[in-house]
This record gives structure tokens, C-alpha cells and sequence, in this order.
């Protein structure tokens, strides 16, 4: 997974530039590696990035930071933005749920999908004083 994330940045590295973002990787994960589709797993942080850029503001930054427990591999993106408004919580990963004026209401809904179906996990929690931690969980021994 440190693989994939460095690729995602290096990805995003325009639009975090552009919106004036910037981009932190902390790998505590010590080359950890678990049993993942990469395409899929590069979507998911692809989505929940682009939704940390578009809600931040520039200078605002964003910490990715990759760490691991006895079981699970962790990924977590830190965002300073706007966070998420009381009651979105609840139905952030419905299809078709939406905030922004120009959103589908997929990125968060696929993110679900792709976690799900790799046996993991995803997390949301607004942070204080503002921005939002999303949290994604792979399993350390991989697809079950």
C-alpha cells in the first residue's frame, strides 16, 4: 500500500498544486504489505483526496499518514477543509448523495464499495477545530 499511496500523490500532485493543497505522507507502516487490487485501492484514495482538495481551501493541507496494528493496514487522510455539515455523516456513502453543487455523489459511495468488497474498513470523523479524518482499514493478511 506505501506504493500505491506514493503513486496517488504523485497523481493528484497537479490538482493539490493547483487548489494550492499541500500534500504530507507520514509511512509508519514499515513496508508493510497486504493482498489488495491496486487499481481499486489507488480509486479509493483517488476519491477520498479529491474530496479533502475540494473541500480545503488554499493552504490548507492534507496528511496522508499509513500505519499499522496487529491486524489491519491503515491509511488515513487528514484534511483542513470545510469538514462535513451536521447530518452528512449519515449519508455519506449513499449512491447518489451529494454536498457540492457540481457532485455526482459517487466518490464516497464507491470508496464503500471497494473497501467492502476487499473486507475493510472506512471511517469518517470531523476533526477539531475543522476538517474531516477519513480512515480506510485493509486487513494485514489480505482478501478473505
Amino acid at each position: 500500500p506505501c506504493e500505491i499511496i506514493q503513486q496517488v500523490i504523485r497523481l493528484m500532485a497537479g490538482v493539490t498544486q493547483k487548489a494550492g493543497v499541500p500534500v504530507d505522507f507520514d509511512n509508519q507502516s514499515k513496508g508493510e504489505k497486504v493482498l489488495c487490487d491496486a487499481d481499486e485501492i489507488k480509486q479509493a484514495l483517488i476519491n477520498i483526496i479529491l474530496n479533502a482538495v475540494q473541500a480545503s481551501r488554499q493552504g490548507e493541507g492534507i496528511r496522508i499518514t499509513a500505519r499499522i496494528d496487529p491486524k489491519m493496514y491503515y491509511v488515513e487522510v487528514l484534511d483542513e477543509g470545510s469538514g462535513f455539515k451536521k447530518g452528512a455523516l449519515k449519508k455519506a456513502f449513499e449512491q447518489f448523495y451529494t454536498t457540492k453543487d457540481n457532485g455526482l455523489g459517487l466518490g464516497l459511495y464507491v470508496v464503500k464499495k471497494i473497501m467492502d468488497a476487499h473486507g475493510g474498513t472506512i471511517t469518517i470523523v470531523p476533526s477539531q477545530p475543522k476538517g474531516s479524518r477519513v480512515e480506510l482499514g485493509l486487513k494485514r493478511e489480505g482478501l478473505s
